[in-house]
């Protein structure tokens, strides 16, 4: 009986007070421009060079007379993109937050000031520099590897 009326009463709590911050004007943001960093990398050209995702994003290919390939990307400023070599190849490309408590507390002060941006670690947008022979090769190793 107790147990019933302290759930009863927690639950009631919480209501209030997520209608309280329901009637609030709080600003939503679709992007966290603020949250991102841009780095660039460089990779030496090989004949069975691609890149390998888990996200779904589409990788921007820019023509220009290099050698080696870069890759610029945009990420949440308080994650890293870490990447290492397949078997078949190809370079795999994954992120990881190691400092999750900064990031909580950056959610916290947008959300005192009534703004709620989203906080992730996805990669924004990748975009791969390279001349039109090796984005070639590029993109038919990644066929290939789709294929394999």
């Amino acid at each position: 009986m107790i147990w019933g009326f302290l759930f009863s009463l927690v639950a009631f709590g919480m209501g209030c007070g997520l209608g309280f911050i329901g009637t609030l004007d709080f600003e939503m943001l679709t992007n966290n421009e603020g949250m991102l960093k841009k780095e660039v990398r460089e990779y030496q050209m090989r004949d069975d060079l691609f890149f390998y995702l888990h996200e779904k994003i589409d990788f921007v290919y820019v023509e220009m007379p290099i050698e080696q390939v870069k890759i610029e990307y945009t990420i949440n400023q308080f994650c890293n993109l870490g990447d290492y070599s397949m078997e078949q190849g190809g370079i795999h490309l994954f992120t990881s937050c190691e400092n999750a408590m900064k990031m909580i507390r950056e959610w916290l002060r947008e959300f005192n000031e009534k703004r709620i941006i989203p906080m992730n670690n996805d990669i924004n947008q990748i975009v791969v520099y390279a001349s039109s022979e090796n984005i070639e090769k590029i993109q038919n190793n990644l066929r290939k590897y789709h294929y394999y």
